[in-house]
C-alpha cells in the first residue's frame, strides 16, 4: 500500500506567511507541519509516499525533505494547476499504479491512531473508506451520511443545508477503482474535480464505502488560529513523549533548550521549546511558545507564539498569539508596548510604536 499526500494548496488564508513558505512547512514544535504527517503515515507501515506539489512550492519541499530523519521513499509529483483533489490523484496515477493507497490532505493533523484506520481498510473488502468528524459548521466541509454500521450512502461537497454534522476529514483509503471513478466525473461549479464526486460515483455504482469517525482532536491547519492550536497540541505531544521515556531535561520538566542557547536573567515557563544558538536575555518565555534556532529575545515577554529562525524581539512588554517568519526584527520604541496576533512574513522589520 502506498500513500499520497497533497501539499499543493496556495494557503491564501495564511498570507503573508505563505508568500515566502508553504503552509505545510510552517514549524510546529520547531518541526515542519508535514513532518508530523510523515510520522503518522510511517506508523502505519507505509513507506512509499507520493507528494503532490505545485510548481511554485516544489523547490521548498525538495530543500526540506533531507531534514526528515526517518526512512521514507518520497516521490515528488507536480500538479501544474489547482484543479481539485481528484485531479491531483489523477496526476499521481503512474506513481500509484494498481496499488491500494492512503490519500492524505497535507494540512490535516489529528489525535487518533491512523494505523487503526488503515488496518481496518486493509482487513476489509470495501473499495474506499473515508474519515469523518462531528463539527459545528458542516456547511464549510464535505459531509457524509452513513448507516449504523458505518457504511456510507451519500457524500456532499459543502452543502448549504447539511443533512448531517459529520464532516469528511481529508484522509481516505482507496482501491484502484477510484481511478475509473475520477475518469467518469465532470468538473464542479468551481471548476475542480471533486473527490466527493468520485466517491459518490462509487456509491451510485454500488461499490462499498466505509467510514471511521475521529474521537480526538482534529485541526485543518488553514488559519492562523488553527496553526497556534496545532502548535499547542504538538508541544503537548512532545512533552508527553519525553515524560513517557523518562528523559531528563536540563532546564526543567517542560522546557526544551537547544544546543548552545543562552538564558540570561530570564524565566522560561513551559511547555515551551527553544532552538539551537538562541539568546534569551532579561525576558520571559511563556507556555505554548516555540522559537527556532539563532533567535534573540531581549527585554521582552513571549506567549503562545511561533517564531521561526533568526528572529529578533527587542523591548516588548508582551508579544502573544503571533506567528513570525524567519529573519524578522521586531522592536518597540517605547517601554510597555504589547502586541497580539502579529503575523509577519519572512525578512520583515516591525517597529511597535
Amino acid at each position: 500500500m502506498k500513500a499520497l499526500i497533497l501539499v499543493g494548496g496556495l494557503g491564501t488564508r495564511l498570507k503573508p506567511i505563505t508568500d515566502s513558505i508553504p503552509k505545510h512547512l510552517i514549524p510546529l514544535g520547531n518541526r515542519p507541519l508535514i513532518f508530523y504527517v510523515f510520522d503518522k503515515i510511517l506508523d502505519t507501515g507505509i513507506k512509499d509516499i507520493g507528494l503532490v506539489v505545485s510548481p511554485n512550492n516544489k523547490s521548498f519541499f525538495e530543500d526540506s525533505l533531507d531534514d526528515y530523519d526517518k526512512e521514507l521513499n518520497i516521490s515528488i509529483i507536480v500538479q501544474e494547476q489547482p484543479l481539485g483533489v481528484a485531479h491531483a490523484v489523477s496526476m499521481a496515477k503512474d506513481f500509484l499504479n494498481d496499488d491500494n493507497f492512503l490519500l492524505y490532505l497535507g494540512d490535516n493533523l489529528f489525535e487518533d491512531n491512523l494505523k487503526m484506520i488503515v488496518d481496518d481498510f486493509k482487513n476489509g473488502s470495501a473499495e474506499a473508506s473515508i474519515v469523518l468528524k462531528k463539527v459545528e459548521n458542516p456547511s464549510s466541509f464535505g459531509v457524509a451520511q452513513r448507516n449504523e454500521s458505518g457504511v456510507v450512502f451519500k457524500v456532499l461537497e459543502k452543502p448549504a443545508n447539511p443533512p448531517t454534522d459529520l464532516a469528511v476529514v481529508g484522509i481516505y483509503c482507496f482501491t484502484p477503482i477510484i481511478h475509473k471513478a475520477i475518469g467518469e466525473i465532470k468538473p464542479s461549479a468551481r471548476g475542480e474535480l471533486e473527490i466527493t464526486d468520485a466517491i459518490q460515483y462509487l456509491l451510485d455504482n454500488r461499490y462499498v464505502v466505509l467510514s471511521n469517525e475521529l474521537t480526538g482532536w482534529w485541526l485543518d491547519c488553514g488559519t492562523f488560529d488553527d496553526l497556534l492550536l496545532a502548535n499547542q497540541e504538538i508541544i503537548k505531544i512532545i512533552f508527553n513523549d519525553i515524560e513517557d521515556k523518562n528523559i531528563q531535561l536540563s532546564f526543567g520538566p517542560e522546557v526544551i533548550l537547544g544546543d548552545n542557547s543562552k538564558i540570561i536573567d530570564s524565566v522560561l515557563k513551559g511547555p515551551c521549546i527553544i532552538g539551537d544558538n538562541c539568546l534569551i536575555e532579561n525576558s520571559i518565555i511563556e507556555e505554548n511558545t516555540s522559537i527556532q534556532s539563532n533567535s534573540i529575545i531581549k527585554n521582552s515577554r513571549v506567549n503562545n507564539s511561533i517564531l521561526m529562525r533568526n528572529v529578533k524581539v527587542l523591548d516588548l512588554n508582551l508579544i502573544s498569539n503571533s506567528i513570525i517568519g524567519k529573519n524578522c526584527d521586531i522592536k518597540s520604541l517605547e517601554k510597555g508596548k504589547s502586541i497580539a496576533k502579529l503575523i509577519l512574513g519572512n525578512s520583515t522589520e516591525k517597529i511597535i510604536k
